[in-house]
């Protein structure tokens, strides 16, 4: 029996490494490494998700039309000293400063107001009035009115008139909020007016503008028929016996 001739391992290995499928692209081509995949993963733009976040100023609104004068009703809304007496969220009002014009308008005033379950609290509003037509209250460093400088200027405002609004004990809640009155005569209808509110806010916290915005047309709504019922107690009356005179 012929002896078993035993065949070295080493040069057949070497010669299959050598000459055989290249380890590199037969499996770390076609699979990538856990490292690979780990590079290949990117973060989101944070600047972006940054902006998305950022709340955008929500406006409320509301109107009525009311069967009295236009300058019997505006008398209400240039009456800032009174709005606590009669505005739903609003527990101080104080004018400051007025306008050089003839007659003086109100420019500078701090109102305190409270919504929901946030607590009140006190903001230092630049003042702009359009005599017979609108009072509007701008609060924030980059909220601006509404109404063009070239007709504010009629009435002595100019863009410093109360640049510094800003007062010690200012709250925080807000980062801007305007709310604009307009009286506007209705064509064809003597004495009867049309009342508009209009409200911008931006608040510092997003989620209390979130909170917010479910119950802020109630806000609007509230204080539009806190108005009417002003003028009927102020006015109501008198009207009931222009009626009566006029039958």
């Amino acid at each position: 029996m012929a002896p078993t001739r035993l065949i070295p391992l080493r040069p057949l290995l070497t010669k299959h490494l050598l000459t055989g499928p290249s380890v590199t692209g037969s499996l770390l081509t076609s699979t990538p490494s856990p490292l690979q995949t780990i590079r290949a993963f990117s973060l989101p733009d944070l600047s972006q998700l940054s902006s998305s976040l950022t709340p955008k100023p929500q406006t409320i609104s509301a109107s009525r039309q009311l069967p009295y004068p236009s300058p019997l009703l505006y008398s209400i809304i240039s009456d800032i000293d009174s709005y606590s007496n009669f505005l739903p969220f609003c527990t101080s009002s104080v004018v400051h400063s007025f306008t050089p014009s003839t007659p003086p308008l109100p420019s500078l005033a701090t109102l305190t107001v409270g919504w929901g379950p946030f607590p009140s609290e006190s903001y230092t509003s630049r003042v702009y009035c359009v005599a017979g037509r609108t009072v509007e209250a701008v609060s924030g460093e980059d909220a601006r009115p509404s109404t063009g400088w070239d007709v504010l200027g009629r009435y002595g405002y100019t863009k410093d008139t109360g640049r510094r609004e800003k007062r010690e004990g200012d709250g925080e809640l807000f980062r801007s909020l305007v709310t604009k009155w307009s009286v506007t005569p209705v064509e064809g209808k003597e004495g009867k007016t049309d009342v508009d509110l209009r409200i911008e806010y931006l608040m510092n916290n997003p989620l209390h503008q979130v909170a917010v915005s479910g119950v802020a047309d109630q806000v609007a709504d509230k204080m539009i028929r806190a108005f009417e019922g002003r003028a009927e107690k102020l006015y109501g009356e008198w009207k009931r016996k222009e009626a009566e005179a006029g039958r």
